[in-house]
């Protein structure tokens, strides 16, 4: 629990998920006032946890380690063909560089406008019928983001918002630091 005048639970998300992105993988850490065993932990949120939400397995970790995000799997599941294939895939993947422009509003300030080489990002994208799915890295530089991709692939962010549901499918974490 946390300190002060309205104690809280301690738990931090290890990488945030975009608005609207639906998510079949995540993960949480925790911090406990008790020691419990992993079975536990996962059968106490599992019974306090909302209808459809559910935790498959907890680890237990040492609290001096920490690990952090190193890639992310995303499925974009679509009700009609992606605007793109698989040509237009091997055409980005064989780029050096695939540059977007970011913008970060903040209110009451300027539109900050920043040039990102994406490329870097990208271990894989594969074009089925109805889907894409897509490997990415995350660094210490960043990462990108499935519109981003979707974009540079040649699709428009109003055909991915309207026609399109995107969902992180797995995770993988740095070993233990």
């Amino acid at each position: 629990m946390s300190e002060g005048f309205n104690p809280r639970q301690k738990i931090s998300l290890l990488l945030a998920r975009g608005v609207g992105v639906a998510s079949e993988s995540e993960f949480a850490e925790l911090d406990l006032d008790e020691w419990m065993s992993a079975g536990e932990v996962a059968r106490r949120l599992n019974e306090n946890l909302p209808e459809g939400l559910h935790v498959e397995r907890a680890v237990l970790g040492d609290p001096r380690e920490r690990r952090r995000v190193v890639g992310i799997d995303y499925r974009v599941s679509c009700r009609c063909a992606p605007p793109f294939g698989p040509a237009d895939v091997e055409t980005l993947l064989a780029q050096p560089e695939t540059h977007v422009r970011r913008e970060r509003r903040k209110t009451g300030k300027p539109v900050r406008v920043r040039d990102v080489d994406i490329r870097p990002f990208i271990r894989s994208i594969r074009v089925a019928a109805r889907s894409v799915e897509m490997s990415l890295a995350v660094t210490s530089d960043g990462t990108t983001r499935p519109e981003e991709i979707w974009e540079a692939l040649g699709g428009t962010a109003d055909t991915l918002l309207a026609d399109c549901t995107v969902t992180r499918t797995a995770m993988q974490l740095s070993p233990p630091v």
